[in-house]
């Protein structure tokens, strides 16, 4: 089910066009937010369509901040990952991983959009660069905010340079004092399901502080994110009792890694 609006977002009436809602693509319900902009009308072919992809702690409304600007070029297609948010959780093991599927097919058989681009950050970048591996004749480029983080255990120490050894130092120092969450994650997820769905505080400090770590605040977290940005995330969450949901990615990363297939 999908409805039109005129008020999003804060968008100021050249961008106001939008649709909201949920489309089933492979039996899986997605919750989609398109904002359409100003550079021309949403079907000619001329204009470039751009898919968005949130990572840990996420949904689409991660993006909110930034689509009246992005709509200056582009039409965007923001959406919930699988588990997070309004979309669908994972009915079975390896099907986070899937998704690349999904997202092909609701860009491409359900928008209509031959070819677009992809954008993701945190997981969503891991997602974005297998989407282009599988179907790299649909999609016109990718934008990653960071290198999918699984590749820091692909190097090897003896094939570095000294600049690549330093990275490789930093992100197993990053890894040993504040990846603790991602193993927790990875092996008990239920467990922690049980622990911040239950209780509003502990989900704020589960997820805000990865915000606070993450992020270049300088110490002020609000210099960043507004405090409405911060509990609309949560509140999604909340509602949605999706945390546990959304651990499960880190669970399927380690029991039920994706399969190599497509080129490169």
């Amino acid at each position: 089910m999908e409805r039109e609006g005129e008020e999003c977002l804060g968008l100021s009436r050249p961008f106001r066009r939008h649709v909201v809602g949920q489309l089933r693509v492979n039996g899986q319900r997605l919750e989609q937010r398109r904002v359409l902009g100003r550079v021309r009308e949403a079907g000619d072919p001329r204009t470039p369509h751009v898919i968005l992809l949130h990572g840990t702690g996420g949904h689409w409304e991660t993006f909110a901040p930034n689509l009246a600007a992005l709509s200056e070029h582009f039409h965007c297609v923001a959406i919930d990952m699988v588990g997070n948010g309004f979309s669908d959780k994972p009915a079975r093991h390896g099907s986070i991983f899937q998704v690349n599927d999904l997202w092909a097919r609701l860009m491409t058989d359900k928008l209509g959009y031959p070819k677009f681009g992809a954008h993701g950050g945190d997981w969503g970048s891991s997602i974005t660069e297998r989407l282009a591996i599988q179907y790299p004749d649909r999609l016109l480029g990718i934008h990653l905010t960071d290198i999918p983080y699984y590749h820091l255990f692909a190097l090897k120490p003896e094939d570095l340079t000294p600049p690549e050894k330093e990275y490789l130092d930093a992100g197993r120092k990053w890894q040993m004092t504040e990846g603790a969450y991602a193993l927790l994650q990875a092996t008990k997820p239920q467990l922690l399901a049980c622990a911040v769905n239950d209780s509003p505080i502990g989900l704020a400090a589960w997820i805000i502080g990865k915000f606070h770590a993450w992020s270049d605040i300088n110490g002020d977290l609000e210099s960043v994110y507004t405090r409405d940005e911060l509990l609309t995330n949560l509140t999604i969450y909340w509602v949605t009792q999706t945390a546990g949901s959304a651990f499960r990615i880190y669970f399927e990363s380690m029991h039920h890694p994706p399969q190599e297939t497509g080129k490169k």
